[in-house]
C-alpha cells in the first residue's frame, strides 16, 4: 500500500485549514458557491479568489456598470462555468449566458440555478449557423475555441448560431452589456449580431490578443467602428509599481502578500485608447457608442 510522505501529509493538513478559513471569508463577502472543474486554470482561481479575474470584475462593477443607463439585459457570450454571469447577475434584470462546450455548459447550468434571472443557451455564436469540431485541454477547459481545432486531446463539437436569430426584437433592444470571451472569434460573433448592435446602445467588453493586431487595429475593432462604436477603453493598472518589469512586479507582490496580506497591483480603471492599438495583448477592451467620462 502507498504510504504518503509525512511532509506531504502535513502540507495537505495546512492547506485544508487554510482553505476552510478562505471559504469562510468568501461566504462573509456573499460570494456564490460556484461549481468548477478541479485542477483547471479558471477553477483554481475561483477556488482561491472567489471569482476568476477578480480585479477586472471589481473594475466593471465600480466604474463601468454605473455608465450603463438601462441595466436590463446582460449577454455573457463564452460564459464558461458562469464566472462573469454570477458576478454581474445581481446588477441586471436578466442575464443570457452562451456556452458551446457541452461539458462546461452543464456546470454553467448548475451555477445559473443560484440566480432566478439567468438563462443558459448551450451553444456558441458566430456569423452563421454551423457545427465545428474543436478540442480542449484538461488544464484549461475554458480555452476551447473555434480556432483551437484539433490541438488538444479532448475532442468536442461546438454548435454555433447567429445572435440576431436567437433574440426577439424586444430582447435585442433591451441589451445593455455584452461580454465576449470567445478566444479570437470576436469578429464572427459581432458580424452575426448587426441588428442587436443597431437596435441597442449596449456597451461591449472583449479581449484582444497580440496576434490579432494588424496596423494598430483588429477586424473586431474595425467592425465595431463601422457600427457606430467610436470610443474604446482599456483597463489601466494604476496601483503602485504597475509599470515595473513583470519579474520585479511579481517579487514586489510576493513581498507585499507576505508582509501586508495583499497585492499592490490590480487597481484597474478604464482609460481611453487614443490612436492605434499598441503591439500587445489587451485582456479587456470596453467599446461604446458614446464617449464615457473616465479620463
Amino acid at each position: 500500500m502507498y504510504k504518503e510522505p509525512q511532509l506531504f501529509a502535513r502540507r495537505k493538513f495546512l492547506a485544508r485549514q487554510f482553505t476552510r478559513a478562505l471559504h469562510r471569508n468568501f461566504r462573509k463577502k456573499g460570494y456564490p458557491p460556484l461549481a468548477v472543474f478541479s485542477m483547471d486554470y479558471v477553477g483554481t482561481n475561483i477556488f482561491l479568489e472567489g471569482f476568476y479575474e477578480l480585479h477586472e470584475l471589481e473594475c466593471i462593477t465600480q466604474y463601468i456598470l454605473p455608465k450603463v443607463t438601462n441595466q436590463c439585459t446582460f449577454l455573457d457570450i463564452g460564459a464558461n462555468v458562469g464566472n462573469h454571469t454570477a458576478a454581474l447577475a445581481p446588477f441586471f434584470e436578466r442575464v443570457i449566458a452562451f456556452e458551446p462546450n457541452p461539458r462546461t455548459s452543464k456546470l454553467l447550468e448548475a451555477n445559473a440555478m443560484l440566480f432566478p434571472n439567468v438563462s443558459v443557451h448551450s451553444y456558441g455564436l458566430s456569423n452563421e449557423e454551423c457545427v465545428i469540431q474543436t478540442s480542449y485541454s484538461d488544464e484549461n477547459v475554458g480555452g476551447a475555441s473555434v480556432t483551437s481545432q484539433g490541438t488538444h486531446k479532448n475532442k468536442v463539437e461546438f454548435h454555433l448560431k447567429r445572435l440576431d436569430d436567437q433574440l426577439s426584437a424586444e430582447q435585442r433592444a433591451s441589451v445593455s452589456l455584452i461580454k465576449l470571451d470567445v478566444e479570437g472569434h470576436e469578429y464572427e460573433v459581432l458580424s452575426g449580431a448587426v441588428m442587436t448592435l443597431k437596435e441597442s446602445s449596449s456597451l461591449i467588453l472583449f479581449e484582444i490578443s497580440i496576434g490579432e493586431i494588424e496596423n494598430g487595429s483588429t477586424k473586431a475593432k474595425e467592425f465595431l467602428k463601422a457600427n457606430n462604436y467610436n470610443y474604446f477603453y482599456h483597463l489601466k493598472d494604476v496601483s503602485p509599481f504597475a509599470n515595473t518589469s513583470a519579474r520585479l512586479s511579481k517579487l514586489i507582490n510576493a513581498l507585499s502578500v507576505l508582509f501586508f496580506g495583499k497585492k499592490l497591483r490590480g487597481k484597474l480603471i478604464p482609460h481611453k485608447i487614443k490612436g492605434k492599438l499598441k503591439n500587445k495583448s489587451y485582456p479587456l477592451i470596453l467599446a461604446s457608442k458614446d464617449e464615457l467620462p473616465f479620463d
